[in-house]
């Protein structure tokens, strides 16, 4: 269901620009800090499975999975919009409001999702166990840096030792498994 070709070529986009992105957070001194390379991985994990899969799954299913997959895309492409203003325009994000979305994001999921054997399924538990870590994630960073403004990714400062190591084990996990869910989808 997934077309390896497009797949493949949001991907190869996603990475190139991934690239200069982590070369303007490290070395340019952009706002919101230096990213990690644990991070950087999760960033484009959550790229790929919260927008490219979904969107081409929108074009390959029908029904309520086409319902649930546009629903889905529909609302992380407003919190993108909404993100990036705060993010880069007002520099007021604050991951509370990360966690409310995500909230809402997995309950908007589990209304949705049939309740079936499929693929589609296993995706759709997919996408709420990463939205779940994204939590986790995010809790923990803002734990860390209430007080500051402007900091929006874990960098490899020692403070965020935790975090990224338990990132990095995520993002094997997640890889891993969004592997199987394109083969099979």
């Amino acid at each position: 269901m997934v077309h390896p070709g497009s797949l493949l070529a949001a991907t190869a986009a996603l990475v190139l620009v991934s690239a200069v992105f982590y070369w303007r957070q490290n070395y340019r001194g952009q706002i919101g800090g230096a990213i990690s390379l644990a991070k950087m991985l999760w960033l484009d994990y959550a790229i790929v499975a919260w927008f490219v899969v979904p969107a081409l799954l929108i074009r390959s299913t029908t029904g309520a999975w086409q319902r649930l997959f546009t629903i889905h895309l529909i609302n992380f492409g407003a919190r993108a919009v909404i993100e990036l203003i705060l993010l880069y325009v007002f520099v007021k994000w604050s991951p509370v409001y990360g966690i409310a979305h995500d909230l809402f994001s997995i309950a908007l999921i589990t209304f949705f999702a049939p309740n079936d054997a499929s693929i589609l399924s296993h995706y759709a538990w997919t996408l709420r166990i990463g939205l779940v870590f994204e939590i986790v994630f995010a809790a923990l960073f803002h734990r860390l840096t209430s007080k500051e403004r402007a900091i929006y990714f874990a960098s490899n400062d020692s403070r965020f030792r935790f975090i990224n190591i338990l990132t990095m084990i995520v993002d094997t996990v997640a890889y891993g498994d969004l592997v199987y869910v394109v083969r099979h989808a």
